[in-house]
């Protein structure tokens, strides 16, 4: 049963992969490859997914000010049900996707017990990563980008993300506030 799982999600990534040549080079796909966790927000329309497949800079506007609740909920569910079906239960799960960043505080009211480890990026070449992203998957959608309005709301949305999480971390979680070197 299980190889057939993963046969099948070789053939749906291998399709994908034909739609968009080059994805690789922008983000890693495999059926045996970790994935990020965005794609089970999609389920509530709270997905990074569908924002850098179609050009919607009010659909950003809009997750920047959701409540995750239910997402995370239904995130939780999820992330149990694979625990009970792997052999592996009991393991730590290793949520890396970079949408956690808006929602910290809610995530930690499902998953009290988490780890967090923020890295830091330069964030130009972050926006210029996650633009590239969206302008290789948007050009599945449409042949008229406007890359220049990818680059402004992938710039919108990320300053008010950070601004999020900067505010989280200085009222919520001071003991996520350390200086360089005193980790």
């Amino acid at each position: 049963m299980q190889q057939a799982v993963i046969d099948t999600q070789t053939f749906e990534l291998e399709n994908f992969k034909e739609m968009v040549p080059g994805i690789e080079r922008y983000h890693p796909m495999g059926a045996l490859v970790p994935e990020e966790d965005i794609i089970i927000f999609a389920v509530n329309m709270h997905s990074l997914a569908i924002a850098t497949t179609a050009h919607t800079p009010s659909y950003l506007r809009y997750l920047n000010d959701a409540n995750f609740t239910d997402t995370l909920h239904f995130h939780q569910q999820f992330l149990q049900h694979l625990q009970a079906a792997n052999k592996h239960a009991g393991r730590r799960w290793l949520l890396k996707a970079p949408q956690w960043c808006q929602t910290l505080g809610q995530l930690l009211e499902f998953y009290p017990d988490a780890v967090v480890i923020n890295t830091h990026r330069n964030p130009a070449d972050v926006l210029v990563s996650l633009s590239s992203l969206s302008v290789k998957m948007g050009g599945v959608m449409t042949d008229h980008l406007n890359t220049s309005g990818i680059g402004a709301a992938q710039h919108d949305y990320w300053e008010r993300s950070s601004e999020q999480l900067y505010k989280w971390r200085i009222n919520a979680a001071p003991e996520f506030n350390c200086r360089p070197g005193h980790l």
